[in-house]
């Protein structure tokens, strides 16, 4: 009877193991093909149509790089030098994958990091070192509003590169890189620094959006007619042509987009940018040059302050023409005839 008992506990025994094996055998499979993984990096797979946040206070990166694959599935990989940063996430109602994707790149931007696509995995690395990696480029339209550092490669139509250089540096962040190239602006930043960028451009990026005013005194010719004499040459009343071949949009913008005279002062006034006010000048100072008269004189033209013009000049000719009158008698050849010696004997 024993034997009997004995037998059918082995049996028993036998096919508790029999059934357990090929789930032992499963788990011990999955730990020799990638040390270090467990069932959290797998939970993607699970229908789960919200996220829900369940963080304690100061997470490691490698447990939040572990919550983000667990719904993206994506594989991730990073330098073992970052794993002492410690951040806090905070989220009190359960979001879509997307939702929490964005959410997990704002927590690493906090902490100085990105993520960048290197083949099939992402690589997190320092924000500031995301500027020598390839990243996706944006020529046209607007990057996803999220915090991965991405490129964007602007034109400018109407306003000068280093025009808006200067106001994208105000809003670029730490991490954040623009370079000017020839006509092109190359900006390197998270996706929503590039986006207040483009935003701050469309109000820069306009016909005179960045015209300033300038004031060209000249000195010699006649401001109206110089005026007319720049217009013609810049072409600034006719309706502007097509850029030739090869013609780049700094040529075709240095222009002013306005070009008044002041009369009173003789001065040229100017509506443009830089370049263009550059441009002005230097026809201005070809131009503006004093001429020379026949007997030697020359033409020079004198703001006044508080007097008026024509009542000077009548004083001034009248002052010129007495002394003239003056010393009339006294040139040779207009006096009595010096007296003889021999008259001065008689």
């Amino acid at each position: 009877m024993s034997k009997a008992v004995a037998v059918v506990v082995a049996l028993l025994f036998t096919t508790r193991a029999v059934h357990a094996r090929p789930e032992l055998e499963k788990a011990v499979a999955l730990r020799d093909e990638v040390p270090g993984e467990d069932d959290q990096l797998y939970s993607c797979h699970k229908k789960a149509s919200k996220v829900v946040i369940t963080f304690k206070p100061e997470i490691e990166i490698k447990e939040l790089v572990a919550w983000a694959m667990g719904f993206t599935c994506k594989k991730f990989t990073y330098d073992q030098r970052i794993t002492g940063k410690k951040v806090t996430v905070v989220a009190p109602t359960s979001m879509t994958r997307p939702e929490a994707y964005r959410l997990f790149l704002v927590a690493l931007s906090t902490v100085g990091l990105t993520v960048v696509q290197k083949g099939p995995a992402l690589r997190i690395v320092g924000a500031p070192d995301a500027r020598r990696e390839s990243l996706p480029i944006y020529k046209k339209g607007l990057p996803d509003d999220t915090d991965q550092v991405v490129r964007y490669v602007l034109r400018p139509t109407h306003a000068q590169p280093d025009t808006l250089l200067k106001a994208f540096t105000a809003l670029k962040s730490e991490a954040g890189d623009i370079v000017v190239v020839g006509s092109l602006l190359v900006i390197t930043d998270y996706g929503t620094h590039v986006r207040d960028m483009m935003s701050l451009a469309t109000l820069i990026d306009v016909p005179g959006g960045s015209d300033g005013i300038y004031t060209i005194p000249v000195r010699h010719a006649d401001a109206a007619k110089l005026a007319e004499k720049i217009n013609t040459i810049l072409g600034l009343g006719a309706t502007p042509a097509p850029a030739a071949k090869g013609e780049t949009a700094a040529t075709s913008t240095a222009a002013p987009s306005k070009l008044l005279v002041d009369e009173r002062t003789n001065t040229l006034v100017l509506a443009s940018n830089e370049p263009g006010y550059l441009r002005v000048k230097a026809l201005v100072e070809r131009l503006d040059i004093s001429l020379d008269l026949e007997d030697g004189s020359s033409i020079h033209i004198y703001r006044l302050g508080s007097a008026i013009a024509e009542e000077l000049a009548k004083t001034l000719n009248d002052a010129i023409g007495g002394s003239g009158q003056r010393a009339a008698p006294g040139k040779p050849g207009t006096g009595p005839p010096p007296a003889s010696p021999v008259d001065g004997l008689g």
